[in-house]
């Protein structure tokens, strides 16, 4: 049997090629997910352990618990420079130790950095003494002084600065101080190799303890003893008294190590799992893929195994062929699948600052390998099954598909319906009830529903969709051929149907929940960007509105006073009054309620509180509230008549701005009006509509990009099946030459079968995923308390059709060449 096993590979190797580019892609995505998740590990552990490379113990220092020893009212009034100084003198007595030879404090965060019109986000880390110092200059000396600030090589270049020149932190908040900028001195670039992007002095990093909330660690080295003996000495030393033990943890770094390497999967498990679940779909879409080629190939080969068994073959001999078949093909594919997997990660990984080794990569291999020949075995199970029912018989007569009903059986029809109505069911109770999860769960529960229905809907679709063609010859035989073999036909738009309803359901809920979310935030922020001074003169209002993605400028009158009911006693004008001009509604994205006189927006009082004005003349004004989350704070609308007698000026511009901005490209704009006066007070509400526009954008196109794997599987199987249609209709398509059919006629009889798939596919598809996403949305919704009607993106679904349309017509063009190939002598030929 393994002769006949070798010939047959030997004689029709082309049939096979679907199935193994299905396994090669799988194998591909399987391997590479498995890969990124280990080296994303591998890449936190490089990290940290350069950071503490030089290091042989470290300690987490909590400086508001060991303040409790003080007493809460002495640390209630402590400021962030006193807390910081705790473990600064903590670092200090360690290093008294015996033990110990050198302790120093290191403190991380976040901060922006700007330079002219770039601005970055860094991740900054606190300079240490050169014992130890990890990170590797490549220009300049390390930040020694309270304004100095090293570079990396990557940050200096986004910043485009060089050793010598100054960038700012904008909006730096120290203690009860007012926010203000902080300029360094850039002395040094050190080399892209860790997690952190520029270094300060420790005083400084303490300095700006209230403005990005640092995390503070004790380095520290031991003087000639074991990790373990000088981790011993520091927790036998007492150095916090009776405070929590747990705000002074000690460790050795190989514990510190393994710490942050279990917090960052705890942390990565929901992403590591949502990449699984894509990589389980590739490997599900190529699963029928293969189930179908193995299924026809049977067929096709009736003949053939019946011959087998009038020559003696068992149905256990038979059996083994075709799995042996599938074996071999898994194996090749897979190798192949994993060999390409390892080239792309060698060139990927360095990205992640790590090495591709076989350390790394050899146990994705070997999984991806492993679930390649499974996917295969499980997939030609049931194909080899049928071909152990050849009789020998079946060697006299022609072989021919099932019908639909057979195929499908009743039991399948009666299964798909009964997960569909618990899926809806449950999805039911989910929206009812706001239970999110149980909503989703269902959610997918009818998904997998009707993609089962798919064979029982397919044959009277497709007969329809053929009505609509007309009467010519080739698109009447292209819906009979899908119709003789109706299973076939099932099974390819059903991997079609999952590909298109997954890319559909991500697209359509991706609109419907950022248009709920932008109206919302629309009606609670409607002005994009405020700006606020003493008065601005119409060259400045014309020098904003000349920024690149301003898109208008709308002057606001008002006064500076003082509100009566503030707390902050120490401003003499804590409160901006303007004018309401109902023509302002004409420049936000929501509308601000109208104001009578007596009254007055605000967003910080309770509906209808008396507020009273003292004005610069020594007068006073009062109103009654009316409360509009969009009211930017330390400001009240009211109407113009309550304001006639005062002095207005031009004391606020509400600013339009582009639709399409980044984050980045919102923060320099930012600074480009800040820069327009340096008394402005700029307030931007935009800033949160950008940012989940950005996120929202973001996840889609890497959803869809993990989806890409199981589209182009659904794309192979739809040639897989024109190519074996064509392979099992070659006496058919030398008839049809004879009959008259031109090679044009029979290349149209091709794309049409092609287009009707597709067609199919796309109907169910979209269908599938607009109500996926709507439902999607709806639960998302409640849960948010925010309404998220449905809104499609008509540009991606016509994008969807299109790709569809032109993936299958492209897909069915060798096929529809090897058919023109056809001649009248071969309707004489038989196998």
């Amino acid at each position: 049997m393994n002769d006949v096993l070798f010939a047959q590979l030997r004689h029709k190797p082309g049939r096979m090629i679907a199935t193994m580019i299905a396994i090669i892609i799988s194998t591909i995505f399987v391997v590479l997910t498995l890969g990124f998740g280990r080296a994303m590990n591998v890449a936190v552990v490089n990290t940290l352990a350069a950071t503490m490379k030089n290091a042989d113990v470290v300690a987490t220092c909590d400086s508001w618990n060991i303040a409790a020893n003080r007493g809460e009212s002495e640390r209630m009034e402590m400021s962030e420079a006193d807390l910081d100084q705790i473990c600064i003198d903590i670092a200090d007595e360690i290093a008294q130790l015996p033990e110990i030879s050198l302790a120093s404090v290191y403190e991380t965060g976040v901060v922006d950095l700007k330079h002219g019109d770039n601005q970055v986000q860094a991740q900054i880390g606190s300079a240490l003494p050169s014992e130890l110092e990890y990170r590797v200059l490549a220009a300049g000396s390390m930040p020694r002084g309270a304004n100095d600030i090293a570079l990396s090589e990557v940050t200096a270049e986004a910043l485009k600065v060089t050793v010598g020149d100054s960038v700012v932190v904008p909006g730096v908040r120290m203690g009860t101080e007012a926010p203000h900028d902080d300029t360094l001195t850039v002395t040094g670039i050190t080399q892209s190799s860790d997690l952190f992007d520029a270094s300060v002095t420790p005083a400084k990093a303490g300095d700006w303890a209230s403005y990005w909330g640092v995390g503070t660690k004790i380095l520290i080295k031991a003087n000639g003893v074991s990790a373990t003996d000088a981790q011993s000495a520091i927790t036998d030393a007492h150095l916090i008294g009776n405070a929590d033990p747990a705000a002074l943890q000690v460790h050795t770094v190989d514990e510190e190590l393994e710490t942050a390497v279990e917090e960052f999967k705890a942390g990565s498990t929901v992403l590591t799992a949502v990449i699984g679940i894509f990589a389980a779909i590739a490997v599900i879409v190529a699963g029928i893929v293969i189930a179908l080629t193995f299924q026809v190939l049977v067929v096709q080969r009736t003949r053939e195994l019946a011959m087998l068994r009038c020559i003696g073959a068992t149905t256990r001999q038979i059996k083994r062929l075709v799995l042996f078949e599938a074996l071999l093909l898994g194996l090749i594919a897979s190798v192949i699948g994993a060999i390409i997997a390892v080239i792309i990660a060698i060139f990927a990984l360095p990205l992640l600052n790590v090495t591709a080794s076989v350390d790394l990569l050899a146990i994705p291999v070997i999984v991806g390998i492993i679930v390649g020949l499974l996917v295969t075995l499980i997939s030609a199970w049931a194909p080899s099954r049928r071909a152990t029912k050849v009789a020998p018989l079946e060697a006299l007569r022609p072989a021919e598909l099932t019908s639909i009903r057979e195929r499908a059986g009743k039991v399948r029809t009666g299964l798909a319906i009964v997960i569909m109505v618990l899926g809806l069911a449950g999805l039911g109770y989910g929206l009812a009830q706001t239970e999110v999860f149980i909503a989703m769960l269902s959610g997918i529960v009818f998904f997998v529903g009707v993609l089962l229905f798919v064979s029982v809907i397919c044959p009277p679709l497709i007969r329809g969709l053929g009505r609509l063609l007309g009467g010519s010859a080739p698109a009447e035989m292209a819906v009979s051929n899908l119709a003789r073999n109706p299973r076939r036909t099932a099974s390819t738009v059903m991997a079609l149907v999952l590909g298109i309803g997954l890319v559909s359901t991500v697209a359509v809920g991706k609109q419907s929940i950022e248009t709920g979310i932008l109206a919302e935030m629309d009606h609670a922020r409607p002005i994009d960007v405020s700006v606020f001074a003493s008065e601005i003169s119409a060259a400045e209002r014309e020098k904003i509105a000349a920024i690149d993605d301003v898109t208008g400028v709308w002057p606001v009158r008002g006064i500076a006073m003082h509100n009566e009911m503030s707390e902050d006693e120490a401003s003499e004008f804590n409160m901006m009054v303007l004018a309401y001009d109902p023509d302002v509604n004409n420049h936000i994205r929501g509308q601000l309620t109208a104001v009578a006189p007596g009254a007055c927006l605000s967003a910080e009082y309770e509906p209808n509180t008396h507020l009273t004005f003292s004005t610069p003349a020594g007068g006073h004004l009062e109103c009654d509230t009316i409360v509009h989350r969009g009211i930017t704070e330390g400001t009240v609308w009211m109407h113009p008549d309550d304001l006639a007698d005062l002095p207005l000026a031009d004391s606020a511009v509400v600013v339009q701005i582009s639709d399409d901005l980044n984050p980045t490209e919102f923060t320099r704009l930012i600074n480009k009006i800040e820069q327009v006066n340096g008394e402005f007070n700029v307030i931007a509400q935009a800033g949160d509509r950008i940012t989940y526009t950005y996120v929202l954008t973001n996840l889609m196109y890497f959803i869809l990009a993990l989806l890409a794997a199981s589209v182009v599987i659904a794309v192979v199987g739809v040639s897989n099946t024109l190519s074996l249609s064509v392979m099992e209709r070659r006496q058919e398509s030398g008839l049809l030459r004879a009959l008259g059919f031109t090679r044009r006629d029979m290349k149209r009889m091709l794309t049409w079968e092609a287009i009707l798939i597709a067609t199919s596919a796309l109907i169910i598809g979209l269908a599938l995923g607009i109500f996926e996403a709507w439902a999607g949305a709806r639960a998302v919704g409640g849960e948010m308390e925010v309404a998220m009607p449905l809104s499609i993106p008509w540009g991606w679904v016509i994008s969807i059709i299109g790709g569809a349309l032109l993936a299958a017509i492209l897909a069915s063009r060798f096929p529809a060449r090897r058919a023109a190939k056809a001649t009248p002598v071969q309707a004489l030929v038989t196998d």
